[in-house]
């Protein structure tokens, strides 16, 4: 028998279409550098000027996004598109990508909250001084720490496939966000903000692109429950990112009044002070101060490799730690360790860019943004013609722009988690699987949580 078919529709806008797409692609490669370099020059933090080959080579990058993104799109947009584009994804390869989700959420919320309790020992006091402690001693390299680093992409997934379906009644509800909660709450105990912020954005591009629809545009007064539960959740997890700031300072000995001075004085750079009444305020300019610095000092910091005229070349091991570490256990190297005794300052952002560039050299960097941009162009160019897994890699390259101008998301949190967990979603959804999975199928698993008549995507804008 026929596998049953789901339809998902995704309505265009009917004033051009390809000019508007093609727009929007723009904003999300450019308006990121946009803001960064306005932070650089109104923010309060002014920074020792850039190296002028540096500068040279970051606008060659943008050209190459620019044209690349281009040719990428426009080929594709010269069929005609009509106000409404169908789309067929088989339900069998859903459930198997929900089962998968499920279970690596489940999976990576357990074996963070054991591993972060029991092998390390610590408590939930402790979980900047664990990070800090980690950061002097190094890597573990313990096969449940590996394990929960590649895992730790499952919840983000899990909630934007939650978000396309239909809502799911009862205890499959139930099940299913409390897998999320466990796994979003799980991404604090590593002591950092990153993946919360970067599964936050993947979230929300998902939501952008494909979820907005007039019948969403509800009062806020009649919004269900879940809406209100998770927009509490997502308040405090920004709150808490930001409280870091100042909980780390404080670790390492340096109070709320003396944080500016000791930025200033530390990474040679000139912080414009301003005195309040307030004890809330005064804190909450130093937050902003720091989150300037976080989101904006990369940029001086591979400005010092083109400085110093100096590419160490290491092949990927610095953009992708993940795989050089795995690597090294597989052959015997040690191409992680080695990396990162080649870096000018290790434990520094780089932007993308400046990873690619300290990975492959000058050309290689402005290659691999091209290849990104045009894969980024050749999907939003059929943005409505997406598949589940096309739309999911979509969002995840939207964050990948967005986060361009600070660090390279392909290595960093759970980043690299995401890339592998499509790649295990993709493969699952391949024909030949098919005999695998029935054979290992259990009756309970189809009511457990979900059913096919709970798979419908919600139209979107």
């Amino acid at each position: 028998m026929a596998s049953q078919q789901i339809v998902f529709m995704t309505k265009i806008p009917t004033k051009n279409p390809q000019l508007s797409y093609w727009l929007l692609g723009i904003i999300v490669l450019f308006m990121p550098w946009a803001v960064i370099f306005f932070l650089r020059v109104l923010g309060p933090i002014t920074f020792q000027p850039l190296d002028a080959e540096f500068l040279f080579f970051l606008l060659l990058n943008l050209t190459a996004s620019f044209v690349m993104y281009s040719v990428g799109y426009f080929p594709l947009t010269s069929r005609k598109i009509t106000n409404a584009a169908h789309i067929t994804d088989d339900s069998r390869t859903l459930k198997r990508m929900f089962h998968i989700l499920y279970i690596t959420t489940i999976m990576f919320g357990v074996l963070a909250f054991y591993d972060y309790f029991f092998i390390k020992g610590a408590s939930l006091s402790e979980i900047v001084a664990t990070r800090e402690k980690e950061h002097i001693t190094g890597p573990r390299n313990s096969l449940i720490g590996a394990v929960v680093a590649l895992l730790s992409g499952a919840p983000p997934l899990l909630t934007a496939l939650l978000m396309t379906t239909r809502e799911v009644y009862g205890q499959r509800k139930l099940i299913l966000y409390s897998a999320v909660l466990l796994g979003f709450a799980a991404m604090f105990l590593s002591g950092g903000r990153n993946p919360f912020f970067i599964g936050l954005l993947f979230i929300f591009s998902l939501y952008f692109f494909f979820l907005r629809a007039p019948s969403l545009k509800r009062n806020m007064k009649k919004r269900p429950l879940w809406f209100w539960g998770a927009g509490a959740a997502i308040f405090i997890g920004i709150i808490y990112s930001m409280y870091l700031f100042i909980e780390r300072s404080i670790y390492v000995g340096v109070d709320l009044d003396s944080m500016l001075d000791t930025l200033s004085t530390n990474y040679d750079l000139s912080v414009y002070s301003l005195s309040f009444d307030s004890e809330f305020l005064h804190a909450a300019y130093v937050v902003a101060v720091f989150l300037t610095f976080y989101v904006t000092h990369a940029l001086n910091y591979i400005s010092d490799y083109f400085a110093a005229s100096y590419s160490p070349m290491l092949d990927g091991a610095y953009t992708i730690p993940h795989l050089a570490r795995l690597i090294d256990i597989l052959i015997d190297t040690d191409s992680f360790n080695e990396s990162r005794s080649a870096l000018l300052v290790n434990g520094a952002y780089l932007s993308s860019p400046g990873s690619f560039y300290v990975d492959f050299g000058y050309f290689g960097a402005i290659a691999i943004s091209g290849a990104l941009s045009f894969v980024f162009g050749s999907l939003i160019a059929q943005l409505s013609r997406l598949s589940m897994l096309q739309k999911l890699t979509f969002s995840y390259l939207v964050v990948a722009f967005i986060f361009y101008p600070i660090y390279c998301v392909f290595g960093m949190a759970n980043g690299f988690s995401i890339i592998f967990l499509l790649i295990l979603m993709s493969l699952s959804s391949m024909k030949w699987l098919n005999p695998f999975f029935r054979s290992v199928k259990c009756r309970k698993t189809k009511t457990m949580f979900l059913k096919e008549s709970d798979i419908s995507e919600q139209p979107t804008a």
